[in-house]
């Protein structure tokens, strides 16, 4: 779980160790991605909106739009990106 707020800087919480995350991916055929240069150039190349400034969100989406793939989530800041593949 990741959570912020005014007075704090991004938590990152995890209900298990790392490790045991991934291999719970991996036992549910879950695929990890790894960016690369392309992904990072594309991130570069979104548009910036002034109230949607979430690193991690606008990650996501550069490597859903560079991979072609789809992103599930009901953020309301996603559907800002067109060109992204927005299930939900």
């Amino acid at each position: 779980m990741i959570s912020m707020n005014r007075w704090t800087i991004w938590k990152l919480v995890l209900p298990d160790p790392i490790e045991s995350i991934f291999e719970k991916a991996i036992e549910n055929q879950i695929k990890t991605i790894h960016l690369s240069p392309p992904q990072l150039t594309a991130y570069q190349a979104l548009p910036f909106f002034e109230d949607h400034r979430d690193p991690f969100d606008r990650l996501i989406i550069a490597t859903a739009l560079k991979d072609s793939l789809s992103i599930i989530s009901n953020d309301p800041k996603f559907p800002l990106y067109p060109a992204a593949q927005i299930i939900w």
